[in-house]
């Protein structure tokens, strides 16, 4: 399972710690990351409509927080996607973005249509070299600010090198990738970016494109997950634990056809839900969007499941 998150170009910082989760991917790759198959979904999927709930540690009740829907076009790549924000907290203008690609379908550009849009908000440019082969990638913030990723490719076009630049051209970031089979080794390394010194490292490990494990260090907080997967592959839970046995616990549920429909993320300090509803090109449907206490009630610390009235549909 794969997918992305692009809300993170779009806002100052990551607003749904659910994308920023479970939509981990690596532009570098070659093979299209924005397509039904890099993101694990069933090639006759048409739409993806997602609801964001979160644990309001004052009242105790899930409150609706975000929805995110993204639209494929017959090629299986996503053309259209719209984010916005929506609580009994807060309410944001909805983001929506256009995606364009290039004669070998491979993406150039991920543009910001939104009627109103966000001085934090920015555009998406995707460049490659003569082979096709990502080198470059510049989000285009509107107020002016450009921060951006170089790559380098092996002979096969898979990535080997990522660095991430800032606005001031500072590195903040190193992503390494080694290659032996099945199996694949990263490592990225995040800098301070005052003074240059190293402020993480994180170190994953692969077999068959499937993350079994993943380890970060830094001066501050470490932790290390662990990922399992059911007899189809999909990812059936993962379970992080950091330096002080503080624990993050994650869990799917999946259609027929291996499409995620629901997901719960569960820790000492919060509880994040989500729901999925999966459109395919015949029309027919898979999942829901309905607040699911049956779920919730399996994996949730909470004795008592409650949704605030407005969140339940």
């Amino acid at each position: 399972m794969k997918s992305l998150n692009l809300n993170d170009l779009h806002m100052k910082k990551t607003v749904f710690i659910f994308f920023a989760f479970l939509l981990t991917i690596q532009l570098g790759a070659q093979d299209n990351p924005y397509s039904l198959s890099y993101q694990g979904l069933h090639k006759d999927v048409r739409e993806v409509t997602g609801v964001f709930y979160f644990l309001d540690s004052k009242s105790g009740e899930f409150a609706k927080k975000s929805f995110n829907r993204s639209i494929y076009n017959d090629l299986g790549l996503v053309v259209k996607s719209q984010t916005y924000s929506k609580s009994s907290y807060r309410k944001t203008d909805t983001i929506t973005s256009v995606y364009n690609y290039n004669a070998a379908n491979k993406l150039i550009s991920i543009i910001n249509v939104s009627k109103k849009k966000s001085k934090y908000g920015s555009d998406l440019y995707l460049m490659y070299d003569e082979k096709g082969y990502l080198i470059r990638t510049e989000a285009r913030f509107f107020d002016g600010r450009i921060f951006y990723n170089t790559y380098k490719n092996d002979a096969e076009g898979r990535m080997i090198e990522k660095l991430d630049y800032n606005d001031r051209k500072k590195l903040t970031a190193k992503t390494t990738v080694s290659y032996n089979g099945n199996a694949k080794k990263e490592v990225r390394t995040t800098y301070d970016r005052r003074n240059g010194n190293v402020r993480a490292t994180i170190r994953s490990n692969f077999i068959n494109n499937k993350r079994q494990n993943r380890s970060s260090s830094g001066k501050f907080s470490g932790s290390t997950t662990t990922y399992s997967y059911d007899k189809n592959g999909n990812l059936k839970e993962s379970i992080t634990t950091g330096k002080r046995n503080a624990t993050t616990k994650n869990y799917y549920a999946y259609d027929d056809l291996s499409n995620w429909i629901k997901w719960i993320s569960i820790s000492d300090r919060s509880e994040q839900i989500s729901f999925r509803k999966i459109v395919f090109k015949d029309g027919s449907t898979a999942g829901g969007l309905n607040f699911d206490p049956v779920f919730a009630k399996k994996y949730s610390n909470q004795k008592e499941i409650k949704v605030l009235p407005s969140a339940s549909n």
